[in-house]
């Protein structure tokens, strides 16, 4: 799970866990609730979403078990 940003608005420290549909929902895409960001670009995050979904599936075709986005 995608925790929300912090005061600083940087999520917190570390690995964290997520599936793709939680990561579609996640405040990386959709955006903070209370955004102080008037362009942030929810359709290209989730477009980025989908381009990384379609080459974690070819890694784990070819057996490649571990992937990390960052």
């Amino acid at each position: 799970m995608i925790p929300t940003f912090d005061e600083r608005g940087l999520l917190p420290p570390g690995d964290h866990e997520a599936t793709f549909d939680g990561f579609r929902s996640s405040v990386l895409v959709v955006g903070p609730t209370d955004s102080e960001i008037p362009d942030w670009d929810a359709p290209w995050r989730q477009y980025l979403v989908d381009q990384a979904e379609v080459l974690v599936r070819q890694l784990w075709q070819v057996g490649v078990t571990e992937v990390f986005l960052k």
